[in-house]
């Protein structure tokens, strides 16, 4: 018997536009109905409503998911973080910038960190503010 399922978002849920059509949502509240169990497995944070505007009403469709590309799994409004090892954090933002390639980190407190400058213009989608900001030296 299917229990629950999984969900991509880019190319999957989100139009062209990064949005959810209203024909998805009333599919996914048929499901929600039928008591099947909705997750979303993502690349993306797990802070939709942010990055994506994604309502109450929308979020609440979902039990949970895989986001961050597996750096996080939430249950229930319950977020589990698996941290990569500061050495190896450094290590790696050491390798992108002796390759000149863009690093952004995501913490589980919410802040970012990046070797590169981020467009403000990008800020509100990616939930950067000036106070989540921190320098990449201290976030490795």
């Amino acid at each position: 018997m299917l229990k629950a399922l999984f969900f991509d978002l880019d190319g999957t849920l989100l139009t062209s536009g990064k949005a959810v059509s209203p024909s998805t949502l009333t599919a996914l509240a048929d499901m929600k109905k039928r008591g099947l169990r909705l997750f979303i497995a993502t690349g993306r944070s797990p802070r939709l409503d942010m990055t994506l505007g994604w309502s109450a009403d929308t979020l609440a469709l979902f039990d949970g998911g895989v986001f961050s590309n597996g750096a996080c799994v939430m249950l229930d409004g319950q977020p589990r973080w698996a941290h990569i090892a500061p050495e190896v954090v450094a290590e790696c933002v050491r390798l992108a910038d002796h390759h000149g390639a863009r690093i952004s980190l995501h913490m589980s407190d919410g802040c970012h960190a990046f070797n590169f400058v981020l467009p403000r213009s990008v800020w509100g989608p990616w939930g950067v503010t000036e106070e989540n900001v921190i320098p990449l030296d201290s976030a490795a």
